[in-house]
């Protein structure tokens, strides 16, 4: 797949976060760990983590480093660990970027083999028409023709259609091959803020709710983990808001500093924000919202997985019932009763 983009597809996002999650937790020195794992990695992976580590040995910070990649890894997810690094809560940010990436990139599994047998029932009912209702097209208007029937406007407009039917018989297709690629570049980082080709992904019900309950829990356990580490809290929210995006994905500057951007986060936790500095102990309050919208989060991603399937059989299914009973049996239905009304 690294023929169609520059961006790091999901997996290979979730390797990378992987390692650095397991070199930080472990206390390992992130230059000699990277410069380790990299032979056992491949593609762009590796050459990705070549980059960073020759950046870490000439002094540079994580940061720094994932910043020297902009075109391979998400802003998001270089500004969250900006602001981890500077507030000192690195293993907290990575790991809940981890559970983010993992549940995301479960989904599009789901959906992806959810698509296998309506794709293939496309390709199958596809061909079925071209062959089969052109056969019957025409012989049902001829046979109408011959008997001085009433003949159907819907026969006439699709003998019309078969009759020039190599002008048109190639888009179908053709359309479902780009649909495919489309959904192939879409397996990128991008897909954490639907942004660029990862914007296909919030076309799907849920993704785009998904993705903002996990946002809200990534914020909250980041502020969580700042208040505890006792960083002032004025600078807490700016650290964590620094990463924060809305509902579509667009970045929101001083969300929690300023009244103004409250709007953009649910009611209750604004109102965590703006009473934390006489709550006693706001750090698990807020760590307690993170847990609530995490399972919420892993609710949504569970009916997602579930009814994906079934909604893209029932719409794909259903679709092709309905054009064939359109096509075929409302004409014969119509063709029976002109031959019982003939005197």
């Amino acid at each position: 797949m690294s023929i169609f983009k520059t961006q790091l597809s999901l997996e290979e996002l979730q390797r990378v976060n992987d390692l650095l999650t397991s070199l930080v937790t472990g206390g390992v020195g992130l230059t000699e760990g990277i410069g380790l794992a990299q032979p056992e990695c491949r593609g762009r992976v590796r050459k990705l983590l070549e980059e960073m580590n020759t950046q870490l040995q000439y002094g540079s910070s994580l940061s720094q480093a994932l910043d020297s990649q902009p075109d391979v890894l998400p802003e998001s997810y270089r500004a969250a660990i900006h602001s981890a690094e500077e507030g000192q809560v690195l293993q907290q940010t990575l790991e809940a970027y981890g559970v983010y990436i993992s549940s995301m990139l479960e989904v599009r599994r789901s959906i992806s083999r959810a698509m296998l047998y309506p794709m293939l029932l496309m390709l199958i009912g596809y061909t079925l028409f071209v062959t089969v209702i052109g056969e019957t097209t025409a012989r049902f208007l001829s046979f109408q023709q011959a008997m001085d029937l009433p003949v159907s406007n819907s026969l006439v407009i699709l003998q019309g259609l078969f009759d020039h039917i190599w002008q048109w018989v190639w888009i179908p297709p053709l359309a479902l091959i780009l649909l495919f690629v489309f959904w192939m570049r879409s397996d990128s980082g991008q897909t954490l803020n639907m942004r660029g080709v990862g914007r296909m992904m919030s076309w799907i019900p849920g993704v785009s709710h998904l993705s903002w309950l996990y946002r809200l829990t990534i914020y909250c356990e980041m502020l969580s983990k700042l208040v505890q580490n006792q960083v002032p809290f004025h600078q807490a929210l700016h650290l964590a808001g620094a990463t924060f995006e809305d509902r579509h994905g667009n970045r929101v500057a001083g969300v929690g500093e300023d009244s103004s951007q409250g709007k953009f986060l649910p009611p209750y936790l604004r109102w965590l924000i703006d009473n934390g500095q006489s709550q006693s102990d706001l750090s698990r309050t807020l760590s307690h919202a993170g847990e609530m919208y995490r399972r919420r989060a892993d609710s949504t991603a569970e009916w997602i997985r579930v009814l994906a399937p079934l909604a893209l059989l029932l719409l794909v299914g259903g679709g092709f019932v309905w054009t064939y009973a359109n096509l075929i049996f409302m004409p014969l239905v119509n063709f029976i009763e002109a031959l019982a009304n003939q005197p």
